[in-house]
């Protein structure tokens, strides 16, 4: 989308878009205009719009749907990751309980031992992440509920360094040492005072809460893995032989780490179900490898071929040799 909206803006390479769109150098659309009418139309009514485009290409015999291809692909999302993969929508909103009687025993207890601690040096509340979505053989992280700090106070607190430390009861001990609390970091979005109890957003839930980390191989390094947060957009491609083109004639969207065997199906509907076509050949690679979808395949009279998925099966030809005197 930057490149095609640089190419828009450009007077030369642009003025046959333009024209086309009916719009001037003065209005021309934005990468927010774009993703705003996205929103706006929604996921059905985009995927109709795609698929006239796509029976305009099959009514010029560029597409004949006798081959399709089936494959996904990662891309990341703008949302910045930060570091948990268990994450959902409730974690906008974790309720914490007996958490100002803890904080105000640490400030307690600093104040009575000022010699033992750097007056500056920052401290934080944490409490353990109260999902149940994390395995059993993954310790659960802490979450930072808040971070603040003591310093001398000079002349009259701040409105907020007294709310905050008449939050806590602490009010007399400080003023008594001329001392503050100032805050550094704050997850806190409610606070209930009369049991204890606050309410926070997890620092480490992302903006765009449907996008997952998924594992692609590294483009740099083929060997490695590269994890990437974000999507997986499924594309089925009508392989044109006599062309030398792949032409995508359906497009599924999902969260990174999903299931991609599931979309087989899903784009083989969606081409059935909008364009009268006869599918010969369904080539996929190994994730695809699942007896629904050679059932679903074949019942549509078309050959699958699939890229037999290992499992974490032992086949070597030594194995499979001892395998097979084995059974003799």
């Amino acid at each position: 989308m930057t490149q095609f909206l640089t190419a828009l803006q450009d007077e030369d390479s642009g003025r046959a878009y333009r024209t086309y769109a009916g719009i001037s150098m003065d209005h021309i659309p934005s990468e927010g205009t774009f993703s705003n009418f996205r929103s706006r139309i929604s996921e059905k009514r985009y995927n109709e719009i795609f698929h006239v485009l796509v029976d305009i290409f099959h009514q010029l015999e560029m597409i004949t749907f006798n081959i399709l291809s089936v494959d996904g692909t990662l891309y990341p999302t703008w949302a910045r990751y930060r570091g948990c993969c268990y994450f959902c929508k409730e974690c906008k909103s974790i309720k914490v309980t007996q958490v100002i009687e803890k904080v105000r025993s640490r400030i307690i207890y600093r104040l009575n031992n000022l010699s033992n601690y750097n007056l500056g040096d920052e401290c934080r509340v944490y409490t353990e992440c109260p999902s149940d979505r994390f395995p059993e053989d993954i310790k659960k992280p802490k979450v930072e509920l808040f971070a603040f700090k003591l310093s001398f106070c000079d002349g009259e607190p701040s409105k907020e360094q007294k709310n905050t430390a008449c939050l806590f009861g602490v009010e007399n001990e400080l003023a008594k040492q001329h001392l503050c609390i100032n805050t550094i970091r704050s997850n806190v979005t409610h606070i209930d005072p009369l049991n204890g109890s606050i309410t926070i957003s997890c620092p480490k839930l992302p903006k765009d809460t449907d996008a997952k980390v998924g594992v692609r191989r590294d483009t740099k390094n083929p060997d490695k893995k590269q994890k990437v947060f974000g999507y997986n957009a499924v594309f089925s491609t009508s392989v044109e032989l006599h062309l030398g083109i792949e032409l995508p004639v359906a497009v599924n969207n999902i969260a990174g780490n999903a299931e991609e065997a599931d979309l087989l199906i899903e784009n083989s509907d969606q081409i059935f179900d909008h364009h009268q076509c006869e599918v010969k050949i369904v080539i996929a690679d190994s994730k695809y490898d699942a007896i629904k979808n050679y059932e679903y395949v074949r019942g549509k009279g078309a050959i699958a071929i699939i890229d037999y998925n290992v499992r974490r099966e032992n086949v070597k030809k030594d194995a499979l040799l001892i395998t097979r005197c084995s059974s003799f």
